[in-house]
């Protein structure tokens, strides 16, 4: 079956209506956006907004999704054998999600609390995470699952932070920390008294 290509003023619009509504998640919360916000600043009328969306909480939700999507896939894709002795890797794998849209995801993380982003993402990850470090565990899944519920939100937060700092860190050394601190704990940020 011949898929068609999507097409690239699609796209293009369909990027500015987003970037459009992440960057008014910033200055207000989103029962206050309306349409013609979004329109005026993505620089389309709202008849295109339309035509794309039948509302501000769809565009929510599919960038949501997508952004859950491409987690899920680099869950999927990682062997976590490997990643136990390079936990960088891993993680600088989602890093390259995010990095993948920098402006973006910068707005979206500086409207901090006011999308259910990082709660959507811990909920969806947890699961595939908990299924493929099962293997793994040498604690019951009850603990485990304390465990990857703590890593997760911490990483997210981790992510969420950068955005809104100066970014003077990159983003690859984030997920190295990020990746040590999962894998080996605060253990190798301590002094060691011994």
């Amino acid at each position: 079956m011949d898929q068609k290509k999507p097409d690239r003023r699609v796209i293009k619009t369909k990027k500015a209506i987003r970037n459009a509504f992440a960057k008014l998640l910033v200055e207000m919360d989103i029962e206050r956006i309306s349409i013609k916000d979004i329109a005026d600043t993505a620089d389309i009328n709202r008849k295109t907004f339309y035509s794309y969306y039948d509302g501000i909480y769809q565009v929510a939700e599919e960038i949501e999704d997508e952004m859950i999507r491409a987690f899920e896939e680099t869950l999927l894709e990682t062997d976590f054998q490997s990643a136990m002795q390079n936990p960088f890797v891993f993680f600088q794998k989602l890093s390259g999600v995010l990095n993948g849209d920098l402006d973006f995801y910068g707005h979206l993380y500086l409207s901090g609390a006011r999308t259910n982003l990082n709660q959507k993402l811990v909920s969806l990850l947890l699961p595939k995470t908990m299924d493929a470090l099962r293997p793994y565990a040498a604690v019951s899944d009850e603990d485990l699952r304390v465990a990857v519920r703590f890593a997760l939100s911490g990483m997210i937060t981790a992510y969420g932070e950068w955005y809104n700092s100066d970014r003077s860190m990159t983003i690859e050394h984030i997920a190295e920390i990020i990746g040590e601190m999962t894998i080996h704990g605060l253990r190798k940020y301590l002094k060691d008294e011994s």
